[in-house]
């Protein structure tokens, strides 16, 4: 149903709790629709994903300090060599790190821990870019911190 708002209010965007109704604005805020919140049920793909998220929030949690510095540095450089095309966070590349090299070995994200992860071919951020996990960049020669 369409929504009309007061207060010269164009569109608003959310759930309205006490009402259980959901706004969503379109057409650049000029229109804005509302319809009955239906909470979402649960798959077998949530359980999935949720798996996946333990296991890199464990990892990333044992890290070493100087990895993660070595990421915020290699996250830095990307940035600047492509600003139009990479927003990147040193979080994000480690969870593109862990994603590639499950997928090169055949496992699932799940299965992975930091033991598997400090012996294996992404040890580091230069032996990631070294094996084509992640993008080169010049100058990351030092950023060979192990996990």
């Amino acid at each position: 149903m369409k929504v009309y708002l007061k207060k010269n209010i164009t569109a608003y965007s959310g759930k309205d709790g006490e009402e259980d109704v959901v706004y969503s604005s379109h057409n650049q805020g000029n229109v804005c629709i509302a319809r009955n919140y239906t909470k979402p049920t649960q798959t077998p793909q949530h359980l999935i994903f949720k798996a996946n998220a333990d296991a890199i929030r464990s990892i990333w949690s044992q890290a070493t300090a100087l990895f993660k510095d070595d990421l915020k540095i290699y996250a830095k450089l990307l940035n600047e060599n492509y600003p139009d095309k990479i927003k990147a966070t040193c979080y994000s590349i480690f969870i593109k790190i862990l994603y590639a090299y499950a997928e090169s070995e055949g496992v699932n994200v799940s299965t992975l821990d930091i033991a598997t992860i400090r012996t294996s071919v992404v040890k580091s951020v230069k032996s990631a870019m070294d094996n084509n996990f992640i993008s080169k960049v010049e100058t990351t020669s030092a950023l060979d911190n192990v996990i």
